[in-house]
């Protein structure tokens, strides 16, 4: 049964990372986890069932006490979620796609460094699952929460060597479109302080960019680049996003007519309100 759920579960992973913007920081997971959570959350629910029926017969499950294995589920589910709590932490688009406001006014980081640091939190996240955690000694919710997490973490470490193998700039997503689509549909702005984290961000942009170039330069020295056909499409969905005040004459560009309308529907008094705009 087991083995059934793995492939099943893998294959969802596969839908929702082909959805994904390639080259995105290993913080993705998290954003994958996030809705794998939803998806499987119907299917646990049936293989709990079943996993109950299975524990009839003798096994190693029958030496725990129901209390024993309640207080293992317990600390189980308590690392599980420390674990996704602090991955949401060290990722400030993850939280504002929770609704989260801590870290409003930053992007993720996408240098290499940051990676590294992710790989060796995965490494050490999953040798404490592996040497202190008895999935035997789990409820059947526990085990599963205990495998999915186990095999996140497996996949994310070998797949690390694949990191500079993608195509974050393509003619159909890429970090060009995905700033101002992330700004524009998860950016609210409820205050002044919402407003001014949008301009924060804004001006971060630059760093951002700054990052993804040297990480496009890398694949590249590496042979890792994108079809020809690729560069024109690119360039001119950038040009458009570029297309309008305050970059050139014209209409408000996608960008600042989206912050505009957002600032203008706060009340705000005509001096604040000028001074974000």
């Amino acid at each position: 049964m087991y083995g059934n759920f793995s492939v099943q579960t893998m294959r969802i992973r596969s839908f929702l990372t082909a959805l994904e913007c390639p080259g995105k920081n290993r913080r993705s997971n998290l954003l994958t986890n996030i809705i794998m959570r939803n998806i499987l959350l119907t299917t646990g629910t049936v293989l709990l069932g079943v996993l109950v029926g299975c524990s009839g017969t003798k096994g190693e499950a029958e030496t725990y006490s129901p209390e024993e294995i309640a207080a293992a589920s317990a600390r189980a589910n308590a690392y599980f979620d420390a674990c996704f709590d602090a991955g949401v932490d060290r990722s400030p688009m993850t939280q504002t796609y929770l609704a989260i406001k801590t870290d409003y006014g930053k992007w993720d980081d996408l240098s290499p460094e940051s990676e590294d640091r992710e790989l060796a939190i995965a490494k050490k996240e999953l040798q404490y699952a592996l040497d202190s955690i008895q999935p035997e000694a789990l409820d059947a919710q526990a085990r599963i929460s205990y495998k999915l997490f186990v095999e996140d973490r497996q996949h994310q470490i070998a797949d690390d060597k694949w990191r500079d193998y993608t195509y974050p700039v393509n003619q159909m997503f890429g970090w060009h479109s995905q700033i101002p689509s992330f700004l524009i549909n998860m950016h609210q702005v409820s205050d002044s302080s919402d407003a001014a984290a949008y301009i924060s961000r804004l001006q971060g942009v630059e760093a951002l960019m700054a990052q993804l170039i040297k990480n496009l330069k890398r694949s590249e020295d590496a042979g890792i680049t994108p079809p020809k056909f690729v560069y024109p499409r690119v360039i001119s969905d950038s040009r458009n996003i570029l297309t309008g005040a305050p970059f050139t004459k014209g209409e408000a560009s996608a960008i600042y007519a989206d912050f505009k309308g957002k600032v203008e529907k706060l009340a705000l008094s005509a001096s604040t309100q000028k001074a974000l705009l």
